[in-house]
This record gives C-alpha cells, structure tokens and sequence, in this order.
C-alpha cells in the first residue's frame, strides 16, 4: 500500500458547479440508464445512447464544462478530461460512447464494493428495507483499498463515490464541471 491509505482516506461525492451545462438522455430516460450502469461492464456490445447537451437553462447560458452534469450516477467526460484522467478511469470502469453529444464519453462505474458500513452508517430504509437515502456514511477502510471510484452494492441505484487520489488527479489537471462535497473520511484529525 501507499503512504496515503496508511494516512487515511477521505470519500467525495461528485456534484456540479454552478451554473455547468448538463447533459441527459434524450427524452429523459434516465431509468434506462440506472439500469444499464449498475456497475456491470458494458462495452462489449454497448450500443450508444442518444444524450443531448444542455447549454441553456430558462434562456441563460450554461458554462462549458469538462463532465457536463447527467447524475451523480453517470459521469461524463469531455476528450481533454478523459485524455488527462484515462488511467485512473479505465482502472475503475469503462468509457462508452454516446449519440448526439459526440464529444463526451460516458463513464461506467464497474468497480463496486461492498465498503458502506450498514452498521455505522446513518440511513433511512424504505418499507421493504431497501436503502431510501443515506444520512450519514461510513465506510470499511479495509474494503475500500486502494480503488479509487466506485459504487455500493447495498443501493438500487448507487451514485459513484470518489476518494481523495481522483479528486487530486481532478484538480491538478485544471478540469472544472464538479465539485466534491466529503462524506466520510477516517484521516487522522489534526489540531491548529
């Protein structure tokens, strides 16, 4: 292992920026593609989505942006991005082409890790137990390793977290489109 798994890790969840261009399915089919990205590969007979870039919202500009916003379920990249985040990426999942906005590469999450600590965790669970919305999160710093992006196995519908070495290799690359809002980290605190 690294120096910095022996220092801890801090997991993020991607967002977006203010006022980033998104980009959605076209005639909003979101569902098809939770369905399709459940965290099994795909590209072995991917056929391409038809997504649509957004650039305006109630007639005001949208900036231009490096993953335009889908959901915090689906990430996509711009080339300048993939071509910067290619190892980190490929070494989590796939990139799939998609229609209509063909210069995006839709990323596909194939690392999932039975890592939330259920235990430990805050969640509020629908009547048939299922996971509804997680308050709080723990992980299993043991499960996490050294992966870097991935999702939960316990959520129909997981988001893809990011840790700490993808948010570094986001920013020094100059990218813009996300902003990481820490939900868990088991670093050591440090007094100032």
């Amino acid at each position: 292992m690294n120096g910095r798994a022996s220092n801890g890790r801090t997991i993020y969840l991607p967002m977006p920026e203010d006022r980033a261009e998104l980009c959605h399915p076209v005639d909003e089919a979101f569902e098809m593609l939770d369905q399709l990205l459940n965290g099994q590969p795909r590209k072995t007979g991917w056929v391409p989505l038809p997504m649509e870039l957004i650039q305006e919202d109630e007639g005001r500009p949208l900036r231009q942006v490096d993953c335009p916003w889908c959901t915090d379920c689906v990430l996509l990249f711009r080339q300048q991005a993939v071509e910067k985040l290619r190892p980190i990426l490929e070494a989590h999942g796939e990139l799939l082409a998609i229609n209509g906005a063909v210069e995006l590469q839709l990323f596909n999450a194939t690392c999932v890790l039975d890592a939330l600590d259920e235990g430990v965790s805050s969640i509020a669970r629908f009547r048939s137990g299922g996971i509804l919305e997680i308050r709080r999160y723990a992980f299993r710093a043991e499960v996490l390793g050294e992966y870097h992006l991935f999702k939960i196995p316990n959520w129909r519908v997981s988001p893809i977290y990011v840790s700490d070495v993808f948010v570094d290799a986001w920013t020094s690359a100059n990218l813009r489109g996300l902003t990481f809002k820490e939900i868990w980290t088991n670093r050591p605190q440090t007094s100032d």
